[in-house]
């Protein structure tokens, strides 16, 4: 399982109904996470309207839930960023390491 930073912005038509019945988001947002089996380990909210999470699954769980709440019309603007560990990151140091000596540049 990875870990996906996640970021998409409210629209207006949520907003709407965020006045008419305020209450917390986390909760639906969780919930949806979940049914795609993926688990939400934080989310935030910006005064701008950013909805950010920090949530683990795989790829097609994370397409799952930008189909969902997308299709919902509540959020948009979705981008998700898979997180890699320092260690995973020194991984694949080495491996750049190993095979950047194969690599040729464009116009070499």
């Amino acid at each position: 399982m990875s870990l996906y930073l996640v970021r998409a912005r409210y629209t207006p038509e949520a907003y709407k109904g965020m006045l008419v019945r305020p209450g917390d988001r986390e909760a639906p947002g969780r919930e949806v996470f979940e049914a795609a089996g993926m688990k939400l380990h934080h989310i935030w909210y910006s005064a701008n309207g950013e909805v950010v999470c920090v949530a683990e699954g795989n790829a097609v769980a994370g397409a799952t839930v930008a189909m969902v709440v997308t299709a919902s019309g509540a959020l948009c603007d979705a981008e998700s960023i898979e997180l890699l560990t320092m260690q995973q990151q020194v991984e694949a140091m080495k491996q750049a390491s190993k095979i950047a000596e194969k690599y040729r540049p464009p116009g070499k």
